[in-house]
């Protein structure tokens, strides 16, 4: 039932969230919306401003050509004329790409509006899945309400072992509490045996530093023979080096010997495996041989002993008492 309750939990929350993704995207949608607006309504401010700098320069372009027909009565105003054709043309110039701005910002509004009519349009069966959502989980809930009253049955019926064990608990500290006022009894005279013990230990440290103080004296002095040993010792430096150069001679002339000798002792080595080899077929030929000498006397003794009789009886013809052991 644990279990079925943790399932239907874990499926009520993914399904939130996912209503949650969808609230988020539907106020995402309000705010670009309310954006749109807002820069809806910049851009009306700002044709507003072209249509009113439009409608002053057709004004200047009117009164241009009535001063351009004036002129012909008036000679001395057509240099003045001419720097105001200048002056509407250098306007009507800086003017086009405010115009061409506007025309931008206009289309990229109606694509930005388009677009939040799409996602609007996305989002409605997304709502009306979300709502079928919702009444399934809602009749889910009820099911785990039903599992939520079996599991406070069984926290009740946990609840009531636990204060048993918490009594018997209780009952144990007691008992403990009365064993802890007899051990601190003990622990008082253990402390007292300790604060007598490290009045002896501190009397003790005191004669150790004392002794410590002379050794220290005594390091100082051994320190400055060591001082003089050293510059001694830099003193027979010299003749060191002299004996280390004739030690490496020596190690170099030994080295050389040792290579010598090992390759002396590789040869030995093979002579003796020669050696080795010749004793086995040696021992070999030796069995072979004595094996042979074994089989040879053998076939004598059995011939003799075949010729026995025949010795007796030549024996016996003679006259002769021969005997034959």
């Amino acid at each position: 039932m644990n279990h079925l309750c943790r399932w239907a939990i874990v499926v009520m929350c993914v399904s939130l969230l996912w209503g949650c993704s969808n609230q988020k995207a539907r106020e995402q949608l309000v705010r670009d919306v309310e954006l749109l607006v807002l820069e809806h309504e910049r851009f009306v401010q700002d044709l507003e401003r072209y249509h009113q700098e439009r409608e002053r320069l057709e004004e200047r372009t009117v009164g241009l050509v009535a001063g351009v027909f004036l002129s012909a009565w008036l000679p001395d105003g057509a240099a003045a004329l001419t720097g105001q054709a200048e002056q509407i043309a250098e306007d009507a110039k800086q003017f086009a790409p405010e115009a061409e701005r506007l025309y931008q910002e206009g289309e990229r509004l109606a694509w930005e509006l388009r677009r939040a009519y799409e996602k609007r349009d996305q989002l409605v069966p997304e709502a009306e899945q979300l709502t079928q959502e919702r009444n399934r989980l809602a009749q889910e809930l009820d099911q785990m309400y039903q599992a939520v009253d079996l599991i406070e049955q069984e926290i009740l019926q946990t609840n009531q072992a636990y204060e048993q064990d918490v009594t018997q608990a209780l009952q144990a500290f007691d008992q403990a509490v009365q064993v802890s006022e007899q051990t601190f009894g003990d622990l008082e005279r253990i402390g007292e045996r300790a604060k007598q013990e490290w009045k002896q230990a501190e009397e003790r440290a005191k004669q150790e530093r004392k002794q410590a103080e002379g050794n220290l004296e005594r390091a100082k002095q051994e320190w400055k023979r060591a001082i003089q040993g050293w510059k001694q010792a830099l003193d027979d430096v010299e003749q060191t080096e002299q004996e280390r150069k004739r030690a490496e001679d020596y190690l170099e002339r030994t080295e050389q010997e040792w290579k010598r000798t090992r390759q002396e002792w590789e040869r030995a080595e093979d002579k003796k495996k020669q050696v080795l080899d010749d004793l086995k077929r040696v021992e070999q030929e030796y069995e072979q041989v004595y094996k042979q000498l074994a089989q040879d006397l053998e076939r004598a003794y059995l011939n003799w002993n075949w010729l026995d009789p025949y010795l007796d009886r030549l024996v016996r013809d003679m006259g002769l008492r021969v005997r034959m052991d």
